[in-house]
């Protein structure tokens, strides 16, 4: 268990603030559930029946003992249009309120928005009743029935007469004409279903995010847009990229263009050939591939070299950063095509020229530098720096006026003195 897994076990309320990045099989219909596709880093339900189980007191807290099938009964809109799903524990009574994700069933949202009026909770007579006060006829419309038991039959939705909300501004990059909002996104108003020969612009879910309409305009307007958050690729990663619109009105994701490769001196392992270097990895004609850059560390040609020639690496690299965030050193060794630690080598020992084969300090020359800021210029003796030592401490005996406060560091003087002594004199008592 790493050291996520145990935050994720052991945290109280680790979900308020950590996305939910897990898979999950549903308890209702048993269908497996991934993260991709939510639109959000909460995914609470399952997309498919809408059904959840009740973990949560608080959304994310996972401080419920219940763990009673949540159903969902009822769906509510929000201040700025979202919709969200009021589920009702089966074991415990208890309701929740959770947001629509981006992949619900819609049919399954419809079927529950659609059980009031289904179910009214007044006899139809009523409604015939008002309708003749305000001056109607009294009846239902053509296409609707009322059964026995007092349901109505051939209820739907009529858009016709609705006019579309437009989108100040802008024009279809096609035909010119007015951009309307849709239930899907956004589109040309010359759109017609059932004609082929109409303007087919639209702007509809990308990669899992719904476009807001500044984003459109800004596209519409100036070709592109700014770099946009939450896309999911198809293997379920997330990542952030700007769009761009092309001549032909297709709308694309505006990557950076790559590097072209570097030539190297490195020779492939597989066929001599000399190896390029692209912006992630070594690559050759013969379909050799290995990544350069390993825990956020670029590996120098020499190390490559190394690793091609002996696979393994003698010395630590050092650098290396874990996910955790932790910088650590270790040696290398190629598996193939990859590179990967060898925890197991401890790594061949930096040189000392300033130590004999004994481990014994030596001597150094009159000048020379040891590498740690230390220059010896005239051997010193032991007598001699004894001497010394004793001098000094009858000066500082003889300038205490109070043998009752003589502080730690003096006392501690003679015992710093005597260790470099040892090293200026050869590392011999």
């Amino acid at each position: 268990m790493n050291r996520e897994n145990k935050r994720r076990q052991y945290e109280k309320r680790y979900y308020k603030t950590h996305a939910c990045e897990e898979s999950f099989t549903c308890r209702n219909c048993g269908r497996l559930v991934v993260p991709a596709g939510a639109g959000s880093d909460h995914r609470n339900h399952c997309p498919n029946c809408l059904h959840s189980l009740h973990v949560d007191i608080e959304p994310g807290d996972r401080e419920s003992d219940c763990g009673g099938i949540m159903e969902p009964v009822s769906v509510w809109v929000r201040n700025k249009g979202e919709w969200a799903i009021i589920h009702r524990c089966r074991r415990c009574g208890d309701m929740s309120s959770n947001r629509v994700l981006a992949d619900d069933n819609p049919m399954k949202l419809m079927s529950i928005a659609m059980k009031p009026l289904a179910n009214p909770p007044f006899p139809l007579e009523r409604i015939e009743e008002m309708t003749a006060l305000m001056g109607g006829e009294g009846q239902l419309p053509d296409g609707y029935r009322k059964q026995e038991d007092g349901q109505i039959t051939g209820l739907k939705f009529d858009f016709d007469d609705l006019e579309p909300q437009k989108v100040k501004d802008v024009k279809c990059p096609l035909c010119g004409g007015d951009i309307v909002v849709t239930p899907f996104g956004f589109g040309c108003s010359n759109y017609k279903k059932d004609a082929e020969d109409s303007c087919r612009f639209i702007i509809g879910q990308i990669a899992s995010v719904k476009l807001k309409e500044a984003q459109v305009k800004e596209l519409l307007t100036t070709g592109k847009t700014d770099v946009i958050k939450g896309f999911v690729a198809k293997t379920g990663m997330k990542f952030d990229a700007p769009l761009k619109l092309t001549k032909e009105g297709q709308i694309t994701f505006d990557f950076p263009e790559k590097p072209k490769p570097q030539e190297t001196t490195l020779p492939c392992p597989k066929c001599q050939q000399m190896l390029k270097k692209s912006q992630w990895q070594y690559e050759c004609d013969c379909g050799f591939r290995i990544f350069h850059t390993v825990a956020k560390v670029e590996l120098s040609e020499e190390i490559m070299r190394e690793l091609f020639e002996t696979k393994k690496t003698k010395a630590k690299v050092t650098g290396f950063t874990s996910k955790a965030g932790n910088v650590f050193d270790a040696c290398l060794k190629r598996e193939g095509d990859e590179i990967v630690f060898d925890f197991d080598n401890p790594g061949v020992e930096e040189s000392k020229p300033w130590l004999t084969n004994e481990g014994e300090m030596q001597p150094l020359e009159q000048g020379e530098d040891s590498g740690q800021g230390m220059v010896q210029e005239e051997p010193v003796s032991v007598e001699t720096e004894m001497a010394s030592m004793h001098e000094q401490a009858v000066e500082i005996k003889s300038e205490q006026h109070d043998e009752n406060i003589l502080s730690d560091e003096k006392k501690a003087l003679p015992l710093h003195r005597f260790s470099a002594d040892v090293f200026l004199s050869g590392g011999k008592k």
